[in-house]
């Protein structure tokens, strides 16, 4: 197999990998804004998720990486709706 159509498979992977990542986020939503609960949820484990995805899309901006950027900036942007969910919903 040739680099190039290596290098294609594995751009191609990881591009679904990361909108398969971000579609994950969407259950959690829901179910929090069904239930009108985060009883279970860590506030501290999801916004260190949110630390590193803010990293990852800071590192996708600087090297130039489209897919990365927009991958892992919106699964910061979904993953920083729980955290608000959860900060939300504590407080009741």
């Amino acid at each position: 197999m040739h680099a190039y159509t290596l290098k294609a498979i594995t751009d191609t992977l990881f591009s679904i990998g990361l909108i398969v990542n971000s579609l994950l986020i969407i259950p959690q939503i829901i179910k929090i804004l069904k239930c009108k609960t985060t009883k279970n949820l860590s506030v501290i484990t999801y916004t260190g998720f949110n630390i590193f995805l803010f990293g990852m899309a800071a590192h996708g901006y600087i090297a130039r990486d489209l897919i990365l950027t927009l991958g892992m900036g919106a699964s910061l942007v979904l993953n920083s709706i729980v955290v608000m969910l959860i900060i939300i919903y504590r407080g009741k």
